[in-house]
């Protein structure tokens, strides 16, 4: 019952939406910069690559690089730098904001 090399097992589209909504949620002030999801669109398009293809050779949904494209979700900078491979381009990273100290 285990998925063929290559294949999504069934619980991965699971942890996929959830990855996406810790992604959305999870900063708050975060915002996926304008230059780097117009870079992935205009990189992938470059590439004559649809979504899906972008979304099949990373190993995600092609629902999340749509989410990308339009900045509704936020990549990790590890998936930007597989994006980065995927597409043969340096795609521009997310900084993160640093933890504000409370005490």
């Amino acid at each position: 019952k285990s998925a063929p090399s290559g294949g999504k097992a069934p619980g991965e589209a699971a942890a996929a939406k959830q990855r996406l909504r810790e992604e959305q949620e999870g900063s708050g002030a975060q915002a996926m910069p304008h230059e780097l999801k117009v870079a992935i669109m205009k990189a992938r398009q470059a590439k004559n690559m649809t979504q899906k293809q972008l979304g099949m050779a990373l190993n995600i949904q092609a629902q999340e690089i749509n989410l990308y494209e339009q900045g509704k979700a936020v990549p990790d900078n590890a998936l930007i730098a597989r994006m980065d491979q995927a597409l043969g381009v340096r795609l521009p990273r997310i900084k993160k904001p640093k933890p504000s100290k409370s005490e």
